[in-house]
């Protein structure tokens, strides 16, 4: 899991777009972890759940890591949020360009795909606010 991580980080730092990618311990409803240095409009790369399962005729595990690319863009009222909102989802179009089959040059990653976005929301950043998307995507894994 980690190399696919690290590899994501690689693919969104080549966009122009961000100001700060990083990987994240934590993003949950009470707060995400951002790096005080950290510039928006940014992306925070975490692990998530893995499927797993036995191929019968085989006896081999079928693995597949799935990973959260979560994105911030700038917001310093909420005043500002149809600008803002209108920033998150270019960014999400963004990555989900890059990433949607995007095998990130990896020995035994056979599928990468976008899964779905939960909804946009406000987290605070710094001393003002950030729109947050959160993007999941799935590799599976040739064993």
């Amino acid at each position: 899991m980690k190399e696919i991580l690290l590899a994501i980080k690689d693919a969104l730092e080549g966009l122009d777009a961000f100001k700060s990618v990083f990987l994240t311990e934590a993003v949950t409803e009470e707060g995400d972890i951002i790096p005080r240095a950290a510039g928006l409009p940014a992306a925070g790369i975490k692990d998530a759940y893995e499927d797993a399962a036995v191929d019968g005729t085989a006896g081999s595990l079928d693995r597949a890591p799935h990973a959260w690319v979560v994105i911030y863009a700038p917001m310093q009222t909420r005043m500002e949020a149809g600008a803002s909102l209108q920033d998150l989802l270019d960014l999400t179009d963004q990555v989900r360009a890059l990433l949607h089959r995007n095998l990130l040059g990896i020995d035994g990653v056979v599928s990468a795909q976008y899964r779905g976005a939960e909804e946009s929301d406000l987290v605070e950043f710094g001393s003002g606010l950030a729109a947050r998307k959160r993007l999941l995507f799935r590799y599976e894994l040739e064993e």
